[in-house]
């Protein structure tokens, strides 16, 4: 069976999505956002089919040679983190979903563009957003795509980070 199924939805608002990686079938309202269902759904079924693999819903970035995983929850900074460190000059490997092998102990990512949310560049510091500007490939009504340069790579996991944020998202 195919790992992700997309399909319009009959009255043309929106997409049907389902797949062995989700928990449940779900509809997202555009292109871009289906597209991102379909990176999440073929990274999952990867992961599914690696039993010895872990799926990890978060960031992972090489610092100085060294490379760390930043598992977080949805919102939680991941994407602005990884752009900041991609503006200084870090290498990134993802900014949403990363497979870890713990026989290897590395790292692995597919060369997915960052996803940052649409209002994300009012927040951010002025160099940060003409950082962005210079690198975005698409921007759409919730998501602006990025590319971080981050092409598939595998790399020994050196440590975690963890993001601790105060206030609200």
């Amino acid at each position: 069976p195919p790992s992700v199924i997309v399909r319009q939805l009959p009255d043309g608002q929106g997409f049907f999505v389902a797949g062995s990686a989700f928990m449940q079938p779900f509809t997202c309202p555009y292109p871009a956002d289906a597209a991102s269902a379909v990176v999440a759904g073929l990274v999952g079924s990867y992961g599914q089919r690696h039993a010895t693999n872990f799926c990890f819903h978060g960031a992972a970035v090489e610092i100085q040679g060294m490379t760390f995983l930043v598992p977080a929850v949805y919102r939680a900074g991941k994407s602005g983190l990884v752009m900041a460190l991609r503006r200084l000059g870090c290498t990134v490997l993802s900014d949403d979903a990363v497979i870890y092998d713990p026989d290897l102990n590395e790292l692995k990512s597919f060369g997915m563009p960052v996803r940052l949310r649409a209002d994300f560049p009012q927040v951010c510091s002025e160099s940060l957003r003409e950082f962005i500007s210079a690198h975005t490939l698409h921007a759409g009504k919730r998501y602006i795509f990025v590319d971080a340069q981050t092409a598939g790579h595998s790399r020994k996991l050196a440590g975690f980070l963890f993001l601790k944020r105060n206030g609200a998202s």
